[in-house]
């Protein structure tokens, strides 16, 4: 459902003994590229399960490129207590000193 073509999803045959999830297969790699996405809202619209929805969240800036194709891990969201965006430092300098800000 994705025209920029953002989201790769590559399954893998679920072993009976020790099954993944529910279902003959599962996904054994489920990324989304942010600097391919265009924000159009149309896998939401397209997910069956509802498990993909848009917030008004989000964090665009990143010190490489790589920081940006967020694997399953970082979409599925904070566990109780952790903060949205882990590599996020909100309010910006914070923690650091007057002195620290200035270079």
């Amino acid at each position: 459902a994705c025209p920029a073509k953002a989201i790769t999803i590559i399954p893998a045959e679920n072993d009976p003994t020790n099954p993944q999830s529910p279902g003959e297969r599962y996904a054994a790699k489920w990324e989304v590229n942010l600097l391919r996405c265009i924000f159009c809202g149309m896998c939401e619209e397209a997910c069956p399960t509802e498990a993909l929805r848009l917030t008004k969240e989000y964090e665009l800036a990143a010190i490489s490129r790589d920081k940006l194709i967020w694997p399953k891990e970082k979409l599925l969201g904070p566990r109780h207590g952790e903060h949205p965006i882990p590599d996020a430092v909100y309010p910006p300098f914070e923690g650091r000193t007057r002195k620290e800000e200035a270079v």
